[in-house]
């Protein structure tokens, strides 16, 4: 085995850090191996050093320029730096060589799906999957897109024929039960016995998630709890999470915006004509089922999470050498104005709907810096009972985010937060704000639609009542209901846990 083998090897076992130095050595010796410079452009992008996995692979890619695998790892690198057009240029090159094989295909796809281009995303992975059927990672990945899609018996399929080669991937367990309506068979739920016995102390907490689902599906409520609270520990514990301090965020936002500085730092008119309407609450509090129902109306694009309010109030921290909201309070009306051009150069508006939804949950605490930058801007506050939403987050194991739902006393605390904050921003501008009740909307749907509508002053439209028909790619842990009429099997759900949830009670009547 060569040299260059032996350090390839190095870099797939996981000893990167051991192979850049003999590597570091080969470039040194020989500048001119685009092999060496290629693998040293990958162990950076592993690494996340983007400059440097930039510099060797394209040195690499000057020294063989139609060389594929450089080109791939180029497209990877400007993939995760969003540089999509750049990647898509290498993509192409290649195509252009006329390279048809499976893993380029399956990078295509995973691109276009990052960029949310659906239909793209489909031809490319089943493209990969013509080439190469077993390709576990286009299955995976496609069950992924079709769940998103809801298209949830075909993410089934593709999720069953992954296990198929390789029943061992917790990844998949996870989603199958996330889709919250699927039943483990017999033989699934051996294997998910089996993996969470032989992985010990190093358990990954998708397996005692997906655990609880199903003992909650066999009507073992105490004992799916019980499980509940070993993952959550075990998901804080990886996190190495500290609590924060929730309630006193809840009064330094009211310091800061109080009525004097509302009223002397909000924007009169934004030139922007499109509408934006922030969905804001708690997780699992119907906000997905709310933008898919408003997404159906003619009139009103679906955005979905957007994180550029987020990132843009971040900035603002580090601008002002402050966190937030104290790094707002120095700032002007025009500063508030700058912000919304921000935002709305940010999101793109070149969609020919009037309307737009930005369902960002975190978006709950920047209320105030919402209606002064954008006062056209409507919020809709989707709230759902207490000891519903708050045994649904503790289920849930979220991609990113909520780090604070996996303890309980967090939890209620941050659930307190988002109550009294929200009811201060109402008090503050009520004739902008909506709340919605998910138990509400779930009593008597057409009703609430039309509130909901009536509010963002939209006329009736039937295609609303109908959003399960609505295809849109929804990336939330309720893409799978949102696809279907909805029903209220977890309305009352919380009250199965009657015993394991007074630790939830006791917390709310305390504080």
């Amino acid at each position: 085995m060569s040299n260059i083998q032996n350090i390839q090897q190095m870099i797939e076992n996981g000893q990167s850090q051991r192979a850049l130095v003999k590597l570091k050595k080969m470039a040194a010796k020989n500048s001119q191996n685009h092999e060496v410079h290629r693998l040293l452009g990958v162990i950076y992008l592993q690494q996340n050093t983007w400059s440097l996995a930039e510099k060797h692979l394209q040195h690499a890619h000057q020294l063989k320029p139609n060389f594929g695998p450089t080109l791939l790892n180029l497209a990877s690198l400007y993939k995760a730096q969003k540089k999509y057009s750049q990647a898509h240029q290498c993509y192409q090159q290649l195509l252009n060589q006329g390279a048809t094989n499976a893993p380029l295909y399956y990078n295509l796809a995973n691109l276009y799906r990052d960029q949310n281009e659906i239909s793209q995303a489909e031809s490319a992975y089943l493209a990969c999957l013509k080439l190469q059927p077993n390709h576990l990672g286009a299955l995976v990945a496609f069950g992924f897109l079709m769940k998103n899609t809801g298209r949830i018996d075909q993410a089934i399929d593709y999720f069953h024929r992954a296990l198929a080669i390789n029943p061992y991937q917790h990844d998949i367990y996870w989603a199958l039960a996330n889709l919250k309506q699927y039943r483990f068979n017999d033989h699934e739920l051996a294997t998910l016995n089996q993996m969470i016995a032989q992985a010990g102390d190093r358990v990954p907490p998708e397996l005692l998630f997906a655990k609880a689902y199903a003992l909650e599906h066999a009507g073992e409520y105490d004992a799916a709890f019980a499980q509940l609270e070993q993952a959550n520990r075990l998901r804080y514990r990886q996190l190495q999470r500290k609590p924060f301090d929730w309630s006193g965020l809840t009064q330094a936002i009211q310091r800061v915006f109080n009525p004097e500085f509302i009223k002397a730092h909000t924007v009169n008119v934004h030139s922007n004509t499109k509408q934006p309407v922030f969905i804001v609450s708690m997780p699992r509090s119907g906000s997905t089922l709310t933008e898919q129902i408003l997404a159906s109306h003619s009139a009103v694009y679906g955005a979905s999470e957007l994180p550029y309010f987020p990132n843009i109030m971040a900035v603002r921290g580090r601008e002002n050498n402050n966190s937030y909201p104290e790094s707002l309070a120095s700032m002007k009306k025009d500063d508030f104005a700058d912000i919304a051009d921000e935002y709305f150069n940010a999101v793109g508006t070149d969609f020919k709907e009037t309307i737009f939804t930005d369902k960002q949950p975190l978006n709950f605490n920047f209320v105030g810096a919402i209606l002064m930058a954008i006062p056209n801007a409507r919020i809709i506050h989707c709230t759902r009972r207490d000891l519903a939403v708050l045994l649904s987050c503790y289920k849930q194991l979220f991609a990113h985010g909520h780090e604070y739902s996996y303890d309980i006393e967090e939890l209620v605390a941050n659930y307190q937060h988002q109550v009294n904050i929200m009811a201060y921003w109402k008090n503050c501008f009520p004739d902008k704000i909506y709340a919605l009740s998910y138990e509400d909307m779930v009593q008597d749907t057409r009703l609430e639609i039309e509130r909901l509508l009536s509010f963002l002053k939209l006329d009736w439209q039937d295609t609303c009542l109908q959003f399960y028909h609505t295809k849109r790619n929804i990336k939330t842990a309720s893409a799978g209901q949102v696809t279907q009429k909805i029903y209220d099997t977890s309305v009352q759900l919380h009250k199965k846990y009657q015993i394991s949830m007074a630790k939830f009670e006791n917390l709310l009547k305390n504080n």
